[in-house]
């Protein structure tokens, strides 16, 4: 927990993890060849989408890529994590809000630490909807801890 924030915008892998990964041992394919080329639906894909897309469009957009390999749960949980790093950004918080709604509870208990980090009102009145409804305990937790942080503004 107390390392989130350090995780900043980051989605997903980094220059050091990329460098010691095992899967990354293999010959890259020269930057000129099609199969190093990234598709269109990768290309456009941020982090409101990250959150906002239906489960299976992420799947499809994300197949055959390793940005699968900690599952979409796992990129929404990082996604609301960069968000909260940046401020929530152009939609951030309509995600985030979103995403409170998630069938993970690790994407709506990160969801939920975002929205305290960027601490205005409208997060503050998204938290107190979802505090309402939450059923599992952790989470709930998390939108506790989430309501008592400051703004980091």
């Amino acid at each position: 927990l107390e390392l989130r924030a350090a995780v900043g915008e980051w989605v997903f892998g980094c220059d050091v993890c990329q460098e010691v990964c095992p899967w990354n041992r293999r010959q890259a394919p020269l930057p000129g060849r099609a199969e190093a080329r990234v598709p269109e639906g990768r290309r456009t894909l941020d982090l409101v989408d990250l959150l906002t897309l239906p489960e299976v469009e992420i799947g499809e957009r994300l197949a055959g890529s390793p940005l699968l390999r900690p599952r979409v749960a796992g990129l929404r949980r990082n996604a609301a994590g960069a968000l909260a790093s940046i401020g929530g950004g152009e939609g951030g918080l309509a995600a985030l809000s979103a995403a409170l709604g998630d069938s993970s509870p690790v994407v709506r208990g990160q969801s939920a630490w975002a929205l305290g980090r960027i601490g205005d009102a409208a997060a503050r009145d998204e938290l107190l909807r979802a505090l309402d409804s939450e059923a599992d305990p952790t989470v709930r937790e998390e939108i506790r801890s989430a309501l008592s942080q400051k703004s980091q503004s």
